[in-house]
């Protein structure tokens, strides 16, 4: 038993390193709680779509560490429908909302993440899967988006053009956007 509050308030420690504030008027969001507890705490924080710098699937939810002085990943997986987005932590503290850089580096087509950024016939397959049958999330759209769409749509004129990419002009995949 108990009671737990969070507080948000402008951005007062350093912004992140390598990361991008979420909304447009950075905030800190401070969780504490007199309760008892063990192990593992999900924190979870709603958030307004329209205070948004960028699309809802890249937002990451961030702890401050106080031993790194710097911001930890703790969630990265928003509930677009419920606008909220969760981690997990072993302990309360201050959080923010955050954008990685992109994760397209240099050229698309590098669709199913390979660490060594190759773009081969497993792309191929997961650019299939993700458009035909299991529909599953693409961990990097923007690297499935090698038509080029300025909209960043993924469809069947990105596997054309890796389709073209790999097996008939060869010639290089759209640059990262």
């Amino acid at each position: 038993t108990g009671w737990s509050q969070a507080d948000s308030g402008s951005l007062t420690l350093p912004a992140p390193t390598g990361l991008l504030p979420a909304e447009t008027t950075p905030a800190q969001y401070t969780a504490t709680t007199n309760a008892v507890y063990s192990g593992n705490v999900t924190v979870c924080l709603q958030y307004d779509p329209g205070s948004l710098v960028s699309e809802e699937k890249r937002l990451r939810l961030l702890q401050w560490d106080s031993t790194l002085n710097d911001w930890t990943v703790i969630g990265s997986t928003p509930d677009t429908v419920a606008n909220t987005i969760c981690g997990v932590t072993d302990h309360l503290g201050t959080f923010m909302l955050a954008y990685l850089p992109t994760c397209c580096v240099d050229r698309t087509g590098n669709v199913n993440g390979d660490p060594g950024d190759v773009v081969d016939v497993a792309d191929l397959t997961a650019l299939i899967d993700h458009l035909f049958i299991s529909f599953a999330p693409i961990s990097c759209e923007p690297e499935a988006n090698v038509s080029g769409d300025p909209e960043g749509t993924i469809d069947i004129a990105d596997l054309t053009s890796l389709i073209d990419n790999l097996f008939i002009s060869f010639t290089p995949t759209a640059p990262c956007q």
